[in-house]
C-alpha cells in the first residue's frame, strides 16, 4: 500500500511509478490465487458435508458404514450459509420427473455397482 501512495505523489519519477505498478500487479495476482484456493477449499468442505449427511449408499455415493439405500434419504442435499456464516446442510424433496422425460426414465435399466470401483 505504501508503494501506491508514493506513486500518487506528484514528484514520483518513472522508475518509482513502474515499481509501484509492478508491486500492485503482484498483489492482485496473489489475491486472485488466494481467492481460487479458498473457493476450492470451500467446495471441498461442501462436498464432504453432503457426503456426511447422506448416511446411506446411493448411486455413485457408496459408504462402507452405510451400505444400504434408505427411502427416507431420497432427497437432494443443499448446503447454504446460515445467518452466522456457518455452512448448513438440509435435505429437500427431489422434484418429480418432468412428463416429457418420464418415458426415458421408465425405460432405463438398473445397473449393479457390486464389485465395481466408483469414483
Amino acid at each position: 500500500m505504501r508503494a501506491a501512495w508514493r506513486a500518487a505523489d506528484i514528484r514520483a519519477g518513472e522508475k518509482q511509478l513502474i515499481a509501484a505498478l509492478n508491486e500492485s500487479t503482484l498483489m492482485q495476482r496473489a489475491a486472485a490465487g488466494l481467492a481460487r484456493r479458498c473457493a476450492s477449499l470451500l467446495a471441498d468442505e461442501v462436498t464432504l458435508l453432503g457426503a456426511l449427511a447422506r448416511r446411506e449408499s446411493r448411486g455413485a455415493h457408496q459408504r462402507r458404514d452405510f451400505p444400504e439405500t434408505k427411502a427416507e434419504l431420497a432427497v437432494n442435499f443443499r448446503t447454504r450459509l446460515d445467518p452466522g456464516g456457518q455452512l448448513m446442510v438440509a435435505g429437500e424433496p427431489v422434484p418429480p420427473i418432468p412428463p416429457e422425460l418420464q418415458p426415458w426414465a421408465d425405460a432405463s435399466e438398473d445397473l449393479s455397482v457390486a464389485s465395481r470401483l466408483l469414483e
